[in-house]
């Protein structure tokens, strides 16, 4: 199914699964009244440049399931690159960006 925002979510054995994470998409499943997803998986494309948005803005979906919903979200992207971007913004939101020492 289409969500508002963008995003695709799909009903999977293993539950609902969401393709595409662009800003506030927890609004749409929780407008909804669907289950939250607890896998997203990253586009290759990480920004929509035609509509100047992210496709991957995992903070608040991946706090949502493990601080509301005391699960660990899964997220799935296509290549180590991806992954090791993801962690670094995941980290800065949590932490906040490292500092230089002199």
């Amino acid at each position: 199914m289409k969500l508002p925002r963008g995003g695709t979510y799909v009903k999977t054995p293993i539950g609902p699964v969401q393709v595409g994470v662009p800003p506030e998409t927890i609004k749409d499943s929780m407008a909804l009244g669907i289950p939250l997803p607890g896998v997203f998986v990253v586009p290759p494309e990480l920004f929509d440049r035609r509509r100047g948005l992210t496709l991957a803005e995992i903070e608040f979906p991946a706090y949502y399931n493990y601080f509301v919903l005391k699960r660990r979200a899964r997220v799935v992207v296509e290549t180590n690159d991806t992954a090791d971007r993801l962690r670094t913004m995941m980290r800065e939101s949590l932490f906040a960006s490292r500092r230089p020492t002199n």
